[in-house]
């Protein structure tokens, strides 16, 4: 009885470090399309004052 509950608390921790660790990847995906949007707009907005 004792092993199969470490072993359903292992799996439950795996799957918590996987959900974390996808929710961060996902977050990051998010920051830099954030950013290159930032930049694209103001690399546009440099490129019609100069014209």
């Amino acid at each position: 009885m004792l092993d199969r509950s470490a072993r359903t608390g292992a799996a439950f921790r795996q799957g918590t470090v996987e959900r974390t660790a996808h929710k961060e990847a996902v977050k990051n995906d998010q920051e830099n399309e954030e950013d290159h949007g930032r930049y694209g707009t103001e690399h546009k907005i440099t490129e019609l004052i100069q014209n």
